[in-house]
């Protein structure tokens, strides 16, 4: 599994698209970087639920900001370790302590 995994990389904060993608495209660029590790798929439900709960920046005019979709990233692989209210208390020391460009290169180091 470790020979599988090894090459794997998420998007760096700068790669990860700046143009506003729609729901549907947000999730199938989210799945396509669960998939390699097994993680289970993000769902347009999911986004939704994430968005009202306040754990990501909503769209806006249908389209999700390159923000939006690293929270999404992030959420997706620790949500399996992590209850989402202390993911969300979390996100608010981050937001407190580091930039979010900042704070998801670290955590795809």
């Amino acid at each position: 599994m470790a020979a599988d995994i090894a090459p794997f990389r998420l998007p760096r904060y700068a790669q990860i698209p700046d143009i506003g993608l729609y729901l549907e495209q947000v999730v199938r660029y989210v799945n396509a970087y669960l998939a390699p590790l097994g993680e289970p798929e993000l769902s347009p439900s999911m986004v939704s639920n994430y968005v009202k709960q306040k754990l990501i920046p909503g769209p806006s005019k249908k389209s999700y900001s390159r923000d939006s979709i690293a929270y999404l990233i992030f959420l997706s692989y620790i949500k399996a370790v992590m209850p989402l209210e202390n993911i969300g208390l979390m996100m608010e020391i981050q937001k407190s302590s580091y930039d979010l460009q900042v704070a998801y290169d670290y955590f795809c180091d």
